[in-house]
């Protein structure tokens, strides 16, 4: 809050949809989930925030607290999921 440099933007995402969401999506097949965090981990270091929107089913929430990635969302997902 109190930054040197004064007000700082970033880019934030807060519509994300999982591959196990009710709204269809490109990431389906058998080999899904490992596009999705693929394509979660290539996003530019600017993307400060995603929120996984699955409305109302946690599916994809818990889909995502059960895999393993390198990003700093899935690393620190976990901590946040009672599963």
């Amino acid at each position: 809050m109190n930054d040197p440099q004064g007000s700082l933007f970033r880019k934030w995402d807060l519509h994300v949809h999982t591959p196990q969401s009710i709204v269809p999506g490109s990431f389906v097949g058998a080999d899904a989930w490992e596009r999705w965090l693929q394509d979660i981990e290539d996003l530019p270091a600017e993307f400060g925030v995603i929120g996984i929107n699955d409305y109302l089913f946690l599916d994809g929430t818990r889909g995502l607290c059960t895999r393993s990635c390198t990003t700093i969302v899935c690393r620190t997902s976990t901590s946040y999921c009672p599963w």
